[in-house]
């Protein structure tokens, strides 16, 4: 079998492309996006992501309720290995949906 990209679809399928094509699909993609003024534009007013010791900070709350509350996934975070981030504005969010507004 040759090599193929597979792709997750929203309805739980998958697409399976070979890479050329997946190559041709994510070029004619691009070119669309900035066609469109679309490039980029996810990102011009995207916040930082902060680790622990930030958000605490931010939020005037103590580095270990932060660590705890997002291994319980009391607040949202983002992990890549052993690297958490987060989102301040969903981690707010997420706050005073339970009534902790910091």
């Amino acid at each position: 079998m040759t090599d193929r990209v597979l792709l997750p679809l929203p309805d739980g399928r998958w697409l399976a492309l070979s890479p050329e094509a997946f190559r041709e699909a994510l070029a004619a993609g691009a070119v669309a996006a900035c066609a469109s003024g679309a490039a980029g534009s996810d990102h011009d007013n995207a916040e930082p992501l902060l680790d622990a010791e930030g958000l605490a900070a931010s939020l005037s709350l103590p580095v270990t309720w932060i660590e705890q509350a997002a291994r319980e996934s009391r607040i949202p975070s983002l992990q890549a290995g052993r690297w958490r981030r987060f989102n301040r504005s969903a981690v707010e969010r997420a706050l005073s949906a339970n009534g902790k507004h910091a």
